[in-house]
């Protein structure tokens, strides 16, 4: 071969390892910026868990709070429920009813006077059974303290409806206790 044949084939082979370095060069960059943004992203990534650790923890103290202001409230509640005086109750009462129907679970119950059938609702106090005769104030709708003779203690009923007839307080005791 000649010698000009053998410098052009040197040259394409210099020129191509030349290329082929630039290349390889190039695809490393690439690499090294996939890397690069990987750990980036890693580092956000820790970041903002820790983040949300932090979240995650403020909101269990602030559950923790509400939980301890809500245990202090019912046992100012049920204080100031058991000093008032259970004669005084019952002296005031102008009827009595009883608990005809209680669903389970449920805080809803259905009362019977001979004024109709009752919708009350229990916040406090004794928890009324079936059968439990409780005397006081049927005559008007909200939060009151009653006496449930059969257990000779107070108990505080909200009143959500009375006067009603027997097909109407089940209907509505449904809705109240899904």
């Amino acid at each position: 071969m000649s010698s000009k044949i053998i410098g052009i084939i040197a040259v394409i082979v210099i020129i191509s390892l030349v290329v082929m370095n630039i290349y390889s060069f190039q695809n490393n960059k690439d690499k090294e910026r996939v890397i690069r943004n990987a750990m980036s992203d890693k580092t956000s990534l820790e970041s903002r868990v820790q983040e949300l650790e932090k979240e995650v923890s403020e909101l269990a103290d602030e559950n923790k709070s509400l939980l301890e202001i809500i245990s202090s409230y019912r046992q100012v509640s049920q204080a100031s429920l058991s000093r008032v005086s259970l004669t005084s109750i019952h002296a005031s009462t102008d009827g009595n009813a009883t608990v005809v129907y209680r669903v389970r679970g449920c805080d809803y119950f259905i009362l019977e006077n001979n004024m109709g059938y009752i919708i009350a609702e229990w916040f406090g106090g004794n928890d009324p059974d079936v059968g439990d005769n409780i005397s006081g104030d049927f005559h008007s709708f909200g939060t009151k303290d009653y006496y449930n003779q059969s257990k000779s203690t107070g108990t505080r009923l909200w009143l959500d409806d009375y006067m009603l007839s027997k097909e109407s307080a089940l209907e509505k005791i449904k809705d109240h206790c899904r």
